[in-house]
């Protein structure tokens, strides 16, 4: 079985997400081999797709708890 890793950190709504999101459900749904797709939560930057993730049977690896968003707004890029 292959395994195929996504780090991608993300501070704000960005297009990032969505081709994570779609790139990661699309090799799930069509590869004829079996896949396991993991994606890395550094920063708490995934926790609010861990629903959508679970339902495509994607794991999510968390390396803590920290959330940056608990201690800094984030609505832009950060100077």
């Amino acid at each position: 079985m292959k395994k195929i890793c996504y780090w991608s950190p993300h501070l704000s709504n960005v297009a990032t997400i969505k081709n994570v999101i779609n790139s990661a459900i699309s090799l799930k749904k069509f590869t004829k081999k079996g896949i396991n797709i993991k994606i890395f939560n550094v920063i708490g930057e995934w926790s609010d797709y861990k629903k959508l993730f679970a339902s495509h049977n994607i794991d999510i690896i968390e390396f803590s708890n920290f959330k940056l968003t608990r201690f800094y707004p984030i609505t832009c890029f950060l100077k």
